[in-house]
């Protein structure tokens, strides 16, 4: 449990709340947040003000530099009533009023009002009214869309990459989830491959600020993550081999409406980038130690000989998931679902499967089956037999998985890391992606 300064304001962004006897930010202890997941967060601070409120934003993630977790985080938070509305031990005051103050133990100064508007236009819900205006929104999107009147909306997630909350209707449950550039082409994704095979993507219910945003139902059934049948592990990755064959003549489409197309000359730009000047900024960052770097380094030349074969074996390009992770699976009743697709390109198909194989979330169905690995790679290489023989789609399958994680580390560098403002610990996904290269280099 950690201290948690809650810097919560109306949605003209002017006034916020202080305590009435002490003119003191609220402050609540909860867990840290970790990758924006804020529900807990926004419970604690509705009990201890008798108002409802949605995060905004992290202003600030003080990081042990000894433990790597956080010692304090400091919050910007809308209300959804007015401030008056405030359990009486609280009182609005002009924004204006608050001065820099000393956080203890560790007696670092805060400016909340210089925080509420560094880099504030970078995303939409940084700005107070956000809150205000995608709730009136919903509100008159759910009748149109046949959902009858919103009886609850719950906010799941906010942070640099996305802005999630869970709303209840009359008639079923919904997630309207908006992305930041250039992460704001899910919507266009979904909409595609929905022509294509939609039991295998959201449905697209409505969009929400010109396709930044977008509304989907909440579907019933456990996520992959939560699934330890081997079978279920298959069939998910027969199916989105399916999806991917299914996207081919797609492609062209897809780069039209935004969605970025990577070869292998991308791959070998990207690669030289990732370790040219840029790795040494990242480093500490990302956890990797200096022999490890060297490693890579040492293996550049084979890397470059591998894009160069896995280029000349033929796998037509189709969507690449970029974030296949057991979490963006959910087993319904019709077969798997793909969700999150904000991170998507049109690239090397076989790159999407390396987080499925290899994240935790595997261990429980490999328990159950240790050649579940085996089985996954047959039941996803199956579809792709009418295009490529299979000697040819082994050797591409056991090229791509260092070259994947390559791309996977490449492509956080250019579309990820630079959106991060204080959820400093995605850097921990790269080192994880670059240990990942190292492992299957040979």
């Amino acid at each position: 449990m950690i201290a948690h300064i809650l810097v919560v304001v109306d949605a003209s962004g002017d006034r916020l709340l202080v305590d009435r006897a002490s003119g003191m930010l609220p402050v609540v202890r909860a867990p840290p947040v970790s990758s924006g997941e804020v529900a807990e967060l926004n419970r604690s601070a509705h009990q201890l003000l008798g108002n409802p409120v949605f995060a905004l934003r992290c202003l600030q993630n003080d990081i042990n530099p000894t433990t790597r977790k956080p010692r304090h985080q400091v919050h910007l938070l809308e209300s959804v009533r007015p401030l008056e509305a405030a359990s009486s031990s609280w009182r609005a005051v002009d924004c204006e009023q608050i001065k820099p103050f000393s956080i203890t133990p560790h007696a670092a100064i805060f400016d909340p009002v210089q925080a509420m508007q560094r880099h504030a236009a970078r995303r939409p819900w940084w700005q107070p009214g956000f809150a205000q205006a995608s709730l009136g929104w919903l509100e008159q999107t759910a009748p149109a869309i046949g959902a009858g009147r919103v009886t609850a909306v719950e906010q799941l997630r906010c942070w640099e990459f996305a802005w999630l909350v869970r709303v209840t209707t009359e008639q079923g449950s919904w997630y309207l989830k908006c992305s930041p550039p250039p992460l704001d082409i899910e919507a266009d994704i979904v909409e595609r491959l929905a022509e294509i095979r939609p039991q295998n993507v959201p449905h697209l219910a409505a969009r929400y600020r010109a396709g930044s945003g977008f509304l989907m139902p909440a579907y019933s059934g456990p996520l992959l993550s939560d699934c330890d049948r081997p079978a279920a592990w298959i069939d998910t990755a027969a199916e989105f081999a399916r999806l991917q064959v299914s996207a081919i003549d797609a492609t062209s489409d897809l780069v039209a409406r935004g969605v970025p197309r990577r070869t292998s000359a991308d791959l070998h730009a990207g690669i030289a980038e990732l370790f040219g000047g840029q790795m040494n900024d990242m480093q500490r960052r990302a956890g990797i130690r200096d022999n490890e770097i060297e490693t890579l380094r040492d293996a550049l030349p084979r890397f470059s000989e591998m894009i160069g074969e896995l280029d000349r074996l033929g796998v037509p390009l189709s969507i690449d998931h970029g974030d296949l992770w057991a979490p963006n699976v959910i087993i319904g009743a019709d077969g798997p679902r793909f969700l999150d697709w904000s991170d998507a390109s049109i690239g090397h198909p076989f790159f999407s499967m390396l987080p499925l194989l290899t994240a935790d979330a595997i261990t429980a169905p490999l328990e159950r089956d240790p050649r579940l690995r085996t089985r996954m790679r047959q039941a996803y290489l199956e579809p792709w037999q009418r295009l490529l023989g299979t000697n040819s789609l082994l050797r591409a399958w056991k090229l791509a998985r260092p070259l994947a994680a390559l791309q996977l580390a490449a492509s956080y560098c250019q579309r990820i890391l630079p959106l991060v403002d204080t959820e400093h610990q995605v850097y921990r996904t790269l080192g994880w992606f670059l240990r990942l290269a190292i492992r299957y280099r040979h």
